[in-house]
């Protein structure tokens, strides 16, 4: 017989259940019945736990932001398959109207609006004509609708709403951060690429952001979805068809194609690392919360970095020959020239720049004997009036069985393509076949050598002779930083520089006359353009009065002056950091060694000048298709 208590709770389950059976029932039924009952309550649970999720998920999607959100992410992970400007312009107009109109209630719209219109059609440029009376007076009047229609709706004032259209604003940097426009401002006024900028140039979709953190609704899907948002953030963080507008009108902001191909340049000269998030989830569920993240985290990065080198230079992942590049990366990365970094300095120098770009209008599918040829635009920005020679060449390589097609360029000498300048230069080069066309799929390549570039750099150190440590303390302290506030070499931004250090340590500013320490002299060259160093004809670091321990080899190079023959393989000029000799100093001038007694001065600065001259290629590429 069931208990009394057992046989209750069965008849209450029996009841709820609208079953028929007697409420005395035996133990094995009474059990039964509850089994039923709880299985059925489970079911419940799910179907009611799936419908909460479904109604969440339908809230969510209501939601302007997270449909921004979702967009934003999607494109973002496409981004690297997509290499159109058209295309990618499309996409940021949409966004950028989409978030005006839908997350900020057409407030700005206007304002909006008129930027897209003056910047894509009119190539944001200060003719006063289009300024004064066409974008000046649309803005007021939308202003002024938005401020009317606030006081009149009892919503605000008329300044309020009128102001309201600055709000347009923030659309339109959304725009230009997702274009690139971090990276053209690291380009342009020469922004180190430490590993935040770095991090927020290749890792972060701002329109996700926008959207996620716009979204008006809550429930725990979008709560969830901001919170690994912000973790997504930390993550980067704390690791440490286009109108011409912009070729013919005199445009005040950079056109669309400037940002794209700021963010491509910058993109081409980092190793892409893995995305330090990813890497932060990685290793939590590699080492847990207690082991060593932060280790774990950068190896994962480093490792990643090293097989995109690899990958960059067509070696596939699994073979001896990739194999052997990360092992060759390696040992680079232990050589103490290659850590040695500089920074630019505008105030040195200005730098020596070039483009080179294919005018694709000029472009046809249809081939005539004598009369399809390409256009290339070469400019060169001299403003040193560097005696330069440009050597121009150009050829239609075969995508199939057919013969590769020579290139001719017109008006130029065909055996030397040489080009003297001394200057700015600025000049276009129109390719044509030097004969028919056998097949229909080519990529012409043209390639622009500027021969004998020199770069310079500077470094500056303090001399203290021998003192104590608590000495040179006060001193960095009072004086010496007052004058010297870096400790890395400076140069000017141009297509390579000579990157070097002196010192005790990297970036020391102070050097001693101590027996137990030794100064080094370590240095490289460093290409920072998009081209190819493709001959170092010399380099010299001015150590005059120093020597070292290399100046008296005749076979191994040099650590101040060379190169010296067959130093450099073509393999190492194809690396963005080029090792220089690495050398320590056996003596140094008696006013630097003692400065207290041949100059009576506590300390001395010194500067110190290195300066390199090389041969700098440039090439432009683009796939065509030939009918006759």
């Amino acid at each position: 017989m069931a208990k009394p208590g057992i046989g209750e709770l069965a008849g209450a389950f029996a009841a709820k259940a609208g079953s028929a059976g007697s409420k005395a029932v035996s133990g094995a039924s009474s059990l039964g019945g509850v089994a039923s009952s709880a299985g059925g309550a489970v079911k419940g649970a799910v179907w009611g736990a799936g419908a909460a999720a479904g109604s969440q998920v339908v809230n969510a999607i209501a939601d302007p932001g997270f449909i921004l959100f979702i967009a934003g992410l999607v494109t973002f992970f496409f981004r690297g398959f997509i290499d159109n400007i058209t295309l990618t312009i499309l996409l940021g107009t949409i966004f950028m109207f989409y978030s005006s109109i839908f997350i900020f209630k057409a407030r700005g719209v206007v304002l909006t609006t008129l930027f897209w219109v003056w910047y894509i059609f009119y190539g944001s440029t200060l003719n006063p004509d289009i300024l004064l009376y066409a974008m000046a007076p649309a803005l007021f009047i939308g202003m002024a609708v938005h401020g009317l229609y606030s006081k009149l709706s009892k919503k605000g004032s008329f300044a309020g709403g009128s102001s309201g259209e600055l709000i347009g604003l923030i659309p339109v940097l959304f725009f230009f951060l997702d274009l690139g426009l971090i990276a053209l401002l690291q380009k342009t006024f020469f922004i180190n690429i430490n590993p935040l900028v770095q991090n927020l140039i290749l890792f972060t979709p701002w329109w996700a952001i926008l959207g996620i953190f716009a979204t008006k609704k809550e429930n725990f899907l979008i709560t969830l979805s901001k919170f690994v948002a912000i973790i997504y953030i930390l993550s980067v963080l704390t690791f440490g068809v286009v109108p011409d507008a912009f070729n013919t009108a005199g445009s005040v902001l950079p056109g669309p194609q400037q940002f794209v191909d700021a963010q491509k340049q910058i993109e081409a000269q980092l190793p892409k690392a893995e995305n330090p998030s990813y890497s932060n989830f990685a290793c939590f569920w590699e080492v847990g919360f207690v082991g060593d993240v932060k280790g774990c985290v950068n190896n994962r990065q480093k490792s990643s970095a090293l097989r995109s080198i690899c990958t960059k230079k067509e070696f596939k992942e699994g073979t001896n020959e990739f194999n052997d590049c990360i092992r060759e990366e390696q040992e680079k990365q232990k050589n103490q020239a290659y850590s040695v970094s500089g920074d630019i300095d505008p105030n040195i120098d200005k730098p020596t720049k070039a483009t080179f770009t294919i005018d694709e209008k000029s472009i046809s599918q249809f081939y005539t004997l004598g009369a399809y040829s390409i256009t290339t635009d070469l400019k060169i920005d001299n403003p040193r009036n560097q005696p330069l020679t440009v050597v121009v060449n150009c050829t239609f390589k075969s995508k199939g069985s057919y013969k590769d097609v020579k290139g001719k360029i017109r008006g130029m000498d065909m055996e030397k393509n040489e080009i003297k300048v001394n200057g700015e230069y600025e000049n276009s080069f129109d390719c044509e076949p030097t004969v028919k066309f056998e097949g229909e799929r080519y990529d012409f390549e043209i390639i622009a050598t500027l021969k004998d570039l020199n770069s310079k750099a500077r470094l500056e150190r303090a001399f203290v002779g021998n003192k104590t440590i608590k000495e040179i303390e006060e001193l960095k302290k009072t004086q010496i930083t007052q004058k010297i506030r870096d400790g890395k070499s400076k140069a000017p931004a141009d297509l390579a520089r000579i990157n070097f250090d002196l010192g005790h340590v990297k970036e020391e500013i102070v050097i001693e006359d101590s027996p137990y320490k030794n100064i080094l002299l370590r240095s490289n060259i460093q290409n920072i353009g998009s081209g190819k160093i493709t001959a170092i004809k010399s380099y010299n670091i001015d150590l005059e009065g120093f020597s070292t321990d290399t100046d008296m080899d005749s076979i191994k190079p040099n650590c101040k002056t060379g190169p010296i023959e067959n130093q450099f393989t073509a393999k190492q000029l194809e690396q963005r950091t080029i090792a220089l000799p690495v050398c320590s100093i056996t003596h140094m001038p008696p006013e630097l060694k003692d400065p207290e007694e041949y100059l009576k001065l506590k300390w001395v600065p010194k500067t110190f000048v290195a300066e390199f001259t090389y041969d700098y290629q440039l090439t432009a590429k683009k796939s065509i298709t030939i009918k006759e």
